[in-house]
């Protein structure tokens, strides 16, 4: 063993000296155990058939480094346990496939503990029998209750055919109802591909986009979330406070509830962006989504969706080709707001789900609904505040509530860009708030829709995802 205390001199052990550096190969037992701190494993290929066994045991609670090394199958790729109180640890530029948990995983099981700077970024995780990337605290004993993840990142990593959450991250109890005693800071995901994830009647819970969960002011960003099923929608959040969601692309998602969970066995779901139960202050702008695969329920293939939160904010969207462009109403729903978003070729453009009379208002201002065959859908105790709209090509422009004293019926004439170049939409809104698509501050007044003015500029890459940008709240 060695004594390494610090990186200054921490010990590489490589598998990429000799020209045919061969592989590491467990059977009926074994894994590399890397149980001592400041210890970078590189290069190192390791194929495991033994059964309930990782690639990999990174138990050294500070400064271990896994770096471009290639594992194949095992319970994990590499596994951080759950009883560890890390201050640092990095997984980077690795391949991982044939996993029956996941690639990456990390279960805390143990009370009051405190895991913090977990850097994973680079890897390439495909074909396992679950997960892709997996972070949770465990619901079954009280470590939800006090432990936390703190200050970690999941960036550029590429995961597909997964048939459970691309990349799953879980500081809090598994159930809808519970709120989190506490919330862990300072996770970013950002720069993610996931694609060809979940499952069409999965687990209940598991859904093959990325899940965000009892985290305070997590950030995530610039993720694409292509041709997967999912539970929820293909960025799920819930039970966060202050999500910000920004420049990610969603497309081609489909329902992956449990057949037997939800509406007499028939899957619903399948949306882009869930601000979902308990979320408080969310904030999404800037991101785009399309083609989402509706079942026919109320709910599926919904590009934003406000479920059982509040103080949450959509502004500055774009939702293209979905069955519906937004949705909300659940009776517990208060101090909401749909502002500045653009809904093109959606069946409906806004509606609401259920009866409930909301606790309060959602707000749904200086919208743009083209050609949706339903304006707004909204049916009884309305529940929302809505104005300074324009509603153009729907052949049921308002049901269930009336048009706004402010609202517009004009073709948009929109650019390549999505701005709309009929004069009677520029600077035609009301109440600026927030970024458009693009990322620029909304002018006072700004256009009805997702974008600006000209000139237009490229989307914005947050070039340091440990200090993105923070919008505007």
């Amino acid at each position: 063993a060695h004594g390494a205390t610090s990186d200054s001199n921490r010990v590489v052990i490589r598998g990429d000296y000799a020209t045919s550096p061969g592989t590491i190969a467990f059977s009926a037992s074994g894994w590399l155990d890397a149980v001592r701190k400041y210890t970078t494993f590189k290069s190192i290929t390791i194929t495991s058939t033994a059964e309930g066994y990782n690639c990999i045991y990174a138990s050294g609670s500070a400064g271990i480094v896994v770096d471009g090394c290639t594992l194949t199958g095992g319970n994990a790729g590499v596994v951080l346990p759950g009883t560890v109180a890390f201050t640092s640890a990095t997984i980077k530029n690795c391949i991982m496939t044939g996993q029956t948990t996941a690639g990456i995983a990390q279960s805390v099981t143990a009370a009051s503990l405190v895991s913090s700077g977990i850097t994973v970024t680079g890897n390439t995780i495909h074909d396992t029998s679950l997960y892709g990337i997996y972070f949770a605290i465990t619901s079954t004993n009280s470590a939800w209750t006090s432990s936390t993840f703190v200050n970690y990142l999941i960036a550029n990593n590429t995961v597909y055919n997964t048939p459970s959450s691309s990349i799953y991250a879980r500081a809090c109890h598994n159930d809808f109802v519970t709120a989190p005693t506490v919330y862990s800071p300072g996770l970013v995901m950002s720069g993610n591909t996931v694609y060809n994830c979940g499952t069409i009647a999965g687990p209940s819970g598991d859904h093959g986009g990325l899940l965000v969960s009892g985290f305070v002011s997590p950030v995530i960003t610039n993720n694409i979330v292509r041709d997967t099923y999912v539970t929820g929608a293909g960025l799920q959040t819930s039970k966060n406070k202050y999500p910000l969601i920004t420049f990610n692309t969603i497309t081609g998602i489909r329902a992956g509830t449990e057949a037997a969970a939800f509406q007499n066995g028939f899957p619903i779901d399948g949306c882009g962006i869930f601000f979902d139960n308990l979320t408080i202050g969310g904030l999404a702008y800037g991101n785009y989504i399309s083609d989402l695969i509706s079942t026919g329920i109320p709910n599926s293939g919904t590009g934003l969706t406000f479920w059982n939160c509040s103080g949450s904010k959509f502004i500055g969207n774009i939702v293209e080709n979905c069955f519906t462009g937004a949705s909300y109403g659940k009776s517990s729903e208060t101090d909401n707001h749909l502002l500045n978003n653009t809904f093109i070729n959606c069946s409906y453009g806004v509606s609401k789900i259920g009866t409930d009379a909301l606790t309060g208002n959602v707000t749904v201002k200086n919208n743009l609904l083209h050609n949706c065959s339903a304006g707004f859908s909204i049916g009884a105790n309305p529940s929302i505040t809505a104005d300074y709209n324009n509603v153009y090509g729907s052949m049921n422009p308002y049901v269930g509530i009336s048009a706004g004293a402010n609202d517009l019926n004009v073709h948009p004439l929109l650019d390549a860009d999505y701005r709309p170049q009929a004069a009677a939409l520029k600077r035609a809104g009301t109440s600026p708030s927030g970024k458009d698509f693009y990322g620029k501050q909304f002018y006072n007044p700004p256009n009805i829709g997702a974008v600006n003015d000209l000139p237009a500029t490229p989307r914005y890459l947050l070039t340091s995802p440990k200090n993105p940008d923070s919008g505007i709240r």
